[in-house]
């Protein structure tokens, strides 16, 4: 019973979204989708470019930062409401695809830190030095894998 409440709960928050919201809902879901079967069955050399899109590639628009964080806001309810778990790195991919077709350049990063004897490895977006989807003090958690980063994972040396 408590998950049926649950459901008619967000059924009924759906309703007071206007119609720009939900197209961005029903956008950001379908990109999601996409991004995950193509990450599950697609072989990884043919969608690394998606890593390597670097912010001068796209066309510059002046969004509002009330814009960006709504598409990464609505993103986001769409990963937590989807068929399958979305992974930061799903979520991040796709939330830069949707922010690329708008022409609003970002980066996605990628860090790992170490937790035990594990490494845990971790996905996010920014824009101009500021984070999208995920907390400010990211990158103090997280050392970031740049050029000749996976050298400093490989010998320990964080």
């Amino acid at each position: 019973m408590a998950w049926l409440k649950k459901r008619l709960h967000k059924i009924q928050r759906f309703y007071h979204l206007d119609i720009r919201e939900v197209s961005l809902l029903i956008e950001a879901w379908l990109t999601l989708a996409w991004v995950d079967l193509t990450i599950s069955v697609v072989p990884y050399k043919r969608w690394q470019h998606w890593l390597v899109l670097k912010p001068e590639e796209v066309p510059k628009n002046r969004a509002s930062s009330a814009e960006i964080s709504c598409l990464i806001q609505i993103a986001e309810v769409a990963a937590r409401n989807h068929l399958r778990t979305m992974n930061c790195l799903r979520r991040s991919i796709a939330q830069q695809r949707m922010l690329n077709r708008r022409h609003i350049s970002s980066w996605i990063h990628i860090g790992v830190k170490k937790e035990g004897d594990n490494l845990a490895a971790h996905a996010w977006l920014t824009r101009d030095n500021t984070v999208l989807n995920d907390s400010q003090d990211v990158t103090l958690r997280y050392v970031e894998l740049k050029n000749g980063g996976w050298d400093q994972v490989k010998s320990g040396l964080f």
